[in-house]
């Protein structure tokens, strides 16, 4: 269980725009469902970039 209590983070992931990489993408899409089962866990609204 995640403590209430952490602060949110924020996390870039940049590379070339004409690279495709199959570990780069699994790692965001891992990092994006790991970053939402924490939001909704700790009930912590949705950001939106800006």
């Amino acid at each position: 269980m995640l403590a209430a209590a952490r602060a949110p983070v924020t996390l870039a992931v940049v590379w070339p725009q004409d690279v495709h990489s199959p570990a780069v993408a699994a790692f965001v899409r891992t990092a994006t469902a790991v970053a939402e089962a924490a939001r909704v866990e700790t009930e912590v609204p949705r950001r939106t970039a800006t």
